[in-house]
Parts: C-alpha cells; sequence; structure tokens
C-alpha cells in the first residue's frame, strides 16, 4: 500500500470512529462557552463584551481541542496495540499519525471558526475579520500537530498532557516578551488574529512549528516500530 493511500484509509476509518464517539459533541460544548458568554454578557445589559477577552477565550478552546481530538486518537491506537496490528501489515509507518491529522485537524479548525465567527456576530466586531480567521485557523491546524506529536510521546495520557502543555506552556510562553515566544503557537495566532501584525511572519512559523511537531511525531512513530 502506497503512503498516499494507506493515510487516506487511515483518515477514513478515523472519521468513522470519530462519528461513533463522543468528542464531537464534547468538542461543540467546548467551542460554543466563548458564544455562550458573549451572549450572556449582552443579555445582562452590559453590553458588548471585549473583544480582547473573547479572543483570550478563543486561545483556550484552541489549546484543549487538539488534545480531545488528535492526541487521545494517536495515544489510544498506540495503548491498544492497534499500531501493532496495523505494523505487521504493508502500512507504512508514518501513515496512522499523518492520516489521523489529516481527518481530525481540519474538522477541529472548522469548529474552532465556527465558534469564533459566532463569538463576533454577539460581540464587539458584529463579523470576524480575515486576519482572525487566519490566525485561528492556521492556529489550529499547528496545534493540531502539537497534539498529534505528544500523542506519540505519552500515549496513555496523549490528550491530558495536550492540553496541559498547550494551556500552561504553549500561552505563558506566548505571552512572555521574549524572543522565545516564536516557538509558540499561540503567539502567531494572536499576532495574526488578534493584533493583525506580522502575517507573512507568524505564517511562516505556524507552519514550521506545525511541520516541526509532525516529523516528531513521525520519528516517535519509527522508534516504537523498532
Amino acid at each position: 500500500m502506497s503512503m498516499t493511500a494507506a493515510i487516506l484509509t487511515i483518515a477514513r476509518i478515523t472519521l468513522v470512529r470519530l462519528r461513533r464517539g463522543r468528542a464531537l459533541w464534547v468538542g461543540g460544548l467546548i467551542a460554543a462557552l466563548p458564544v455562550l458568554f458573549a451572549v450572556a454578557i449582552r443579555l445582562s445589559g452590559g453590553g458588548q463584551s471585549p473583544r480582547e477577552t473573547l479572543f483570550g477565550l478563543m486561545q483556550l478552546v484552541l489549546a484543549v481541542m487538539p488534545g480531545l481530538f488528535v492526541a487521545s486518537a494517536v495515544g489510544e491506537d498506540i495503548e491498544d496495540r492497534t499500531i501493532a496490528y496495523l505494523w505487521a501489515r504493508p502500512v507504512p509507518r508514518g501513515a496512522v499519525l499523518l492520516g489521523k491529522w489529516l481527518a481530525l485537524a481540519p474538522i477541529v479548525t472548522l469548529v474552532v471558526l465556527a465558534s469564533w465567527s459566532l463569538t463576533e456576530v454577539v460581540g464587539p466586531r458584529g463579523a470576524p475579520s480575515p486576519a482572525s480567521l487566519l490566525g485561528l485557523g492556521l492556529g489550529a491546524l499547528a496545534a493540531c500537530a502539537v497534539g498529534g506529536g505528544l500523542g506519540t510521546i505519552v500515549p496513555r495520557h496523549g490528550m491530558a498532557v495536550s492540553i496541559v502543555y498547550l494551556l500552561f506552556f504553549d500561552l505563558i510562553l506566548g505571552a512572555m516578551p521574549v524572543s522565545l515566544a516564536n516557538l509558540s503557537v499561540s503567539h502567531h495566532a494572536r499576532l495574526i488574529g488578534y493584533e493583525e501584525t506580522m502575517a507573512l511572519s507568524g505564517v511562516g512559523w505556524l507552519v514550521g512549528l506545525g511541520a516541526l511537531w509532525l516529523v516528531i511525531g513521525l520519528r516517535r512513530m519509527r522508534k516504537l516500530e523498532a
């Protein structure tokens, strides 16, 4: 089986398993929190929620979703020995990680963008800006690569470790006024999506960080096979 065929096959299987599980429902509830917050502020007579607060809530959502979807899916296959079964067949070793990322990362991205769009409708702008959609969309794809990589490193606790990493390390590092902040996905997502600056540079960093974490995950898969 070729690499492309294996990736597409695993992506299809992943989507079937996703429809049968609860991750979509849980993810939808989490993604609805910023929207509900903006609605609650408006209904209470408090006016419109500050956009900075709303974007901050979206970054919290962005920190949780990759662990819930990608890291957990990768870790479960490793822990359940599904990986060992696949490796006994002519399936390229990196197809599992790439197939799951291909299937789940776009879903996470669409859920995040839908949540932000609805939040902006009842928030200060009335509609999301192209820059905010670009920043959050690329940030979601890169964060899913982080979740996939961490899922191969600590498969038993992949979801928890991914959430902790993105929530307490990536976000904190990204808020620091130091050059190391460039290693943070949330930093560049915020620069593009909220501050609407350094678009080209931020896009390059997000693509690079996502690719780096996928490479880390692929190298880990090779070590697991050995």
